[in-house]
């Protein structure tokens, strides 16, 4: 069973959007303990 079965099928529209969601919230978590972080995809 895999980790992420709960974000749907892979390649789904939802599915993609949950990682899209995973990956900004890992990058505001990387820029608050690391204010210094320069990271351009950060929006």
């Amino acid at each position: 069973m895999t980790r992420y079965k709960h974000l749907g099928a892979s390649g789904t529209e939802a599915h993609i959007e949950a990682l899209m969601q995973i990956n900004r919230r890992n990058q505001l978590e990387a820029k608050i303990e690391n204010p210094g972080f320069s990271n351009a995809v950060l929006v």
